[in-house]
């Protein structure tokens, strides 16, 4: 991949929530047709977001997408995360037309100009209408693909309900401030009535972003472990996806401690991230390897690669959080700076052995 955005909307497609066979959609929203339906068209809106993704990620400059080329601008730079926030211009559109609209006939919505004006923060939306034209949209209102003075109406396709069930998700996802259930096509969004979002909550709130039910499993069973044992849990959201941190005390969590366990969606390194089968990583803080090591040498080898996986450390090895040991006659660095030391794809049935090197090693 030459351009960041392209790496940001594999991301993104990587983000949509894979709806199950069947799941629940409230009584509410079931007025204008029967389940099957409506399970029908939220799929085909599932498809629409996942295509839009992926073409971006294909061809960003047909997306009028901006283009950083990874190899002139570092991660973190002010063009690394403008690339990550720009996939979701074309969804974003959908939903500030959605949300000041009003249903005419059958399929067709008039929105209000001045209303989208308002509340819409994605820029040269003239590109981004063609792009939604290109995926099957129609608009009438707009002179070269821009606003005029005119309301704008808006239809889809040949498929009379695929705007009455975005409208629906575009309402739900503004009254109860989950826009980002919106981005993902999350299939939980309409299970509670519009004014209720009773999901996401506790270890749901990492879990529902994964989509391989082995890493759903670990999540709930790592929770489940650790809260038993009285640890203190609290949600992470940044640029590397959703996560889950532990802590020792409600003090520590409170003050903003470093914690001791960090379960994440994806790992920093998005550049291969997204071409890894697994997503989901573990990170453990462990600051003194050598009261480990005779606990390590009788564990499995699942345990031993987490010491021994390469880490060249950051720009200012050594760093002041990093952690040197020697292991089997060989010497190596792990980096602390951004993340506790110790980053890995954890296996469920190895959860036991990461709370024993816990409490070895987590303190220094």
């Amino acid at each position: 991949m030459e351009f960041w955005v392209s790496v940001w909307a594999q991301l993104r497609k990587d983000e949509i929530i894979h709806p199950p066979e069947d799941f629940p959609i409230h009584k509410v929203y079931l007025k204008q047709m029967g389940k099957t339906d409506f399970v029908s068209v939220f799929r085909e809106i599932h498809l629409l977001f996942t295509k839009i993704y992926e073409g971006i990620a294909k061809s960003p400059e047909a997306y009028g997408m901006p283009l950083y080329e990874i190899k002139k601008y570092r991660t973190y730079s002010p063009q690394w995360r403008n690339s990550a926030q720009a996939p979701y211009q074309p969804i974003k559109l959908l939903f500030y037309l959605l949300s000041t609209c009003e249903a005419l006939q059958s399929g067709a919505y008039r929105i209000s100009v001045d209303k989208f004006k308002a509340i819409n923060t994605v820029k040269n939306t003239h590109v981004v209408f063609q792009v939604l034209e290109n995926h099957g949209f129609h608009f009438e209102g707009l002179k070269n693909h821009k606003l005029t003075h005119s309301d704008i109406i808006m239809t889809y396709g040949d498929n009379i309900h695929m705007l009455d069930v975005l409208k629906l998700m575009a309402e739900k996802s503004h009254l109860t401030d989950r826009l980002n259930d919106f981005l993902c096509c999350h299939f939980k969004l309409l299970q509670d009535d519009i004014n209720t979002a009773n999901y996401g909550f506790s270890a749901d709130y990492l879990a529902d972003r994964l989509n391989r039910e082995d890493e759903k499993a670990f999540v709930y069973k790592m929770d489940e472990t650790l809260t038993n044992m009285g640890m203190f849990r609290k949600a992470y959201e940044g640029f590397e996806g959703r996560g889950l941190m532990y802590y020792n005390s409600q003090k520590e969590m409170d003050t903003k401690k470093p914690c001791l366990y960090h379960v994440v969606s994806r790992s920093t390194d998005i550049i291969h991230n997204v071409f890894d089968q697994k997503k989901m990583i573990l990170m453990l803080r462990i600051r003194n390897v050598e009261r480990c090591k005779e606990y390590i040498s009788n564990c499995p080898d699942s345990i031993k690669e987490i010491f021994t996986a390469g880490d060249s450390g950051c720009a200012n090895r050594p760093c002041v959080h990093g952690v040197a040991y020697e292991l089997e006659g060989k010497h190596y660095w792990r980096c602390g700076c951004y993340a506790p030391t110790l980053r890995f794809y954890p296996k469920i049935e190895d959860i036991p052995h990461y709370i024993n090197l816990i409490a070895l090693g987590a303190k220094r």
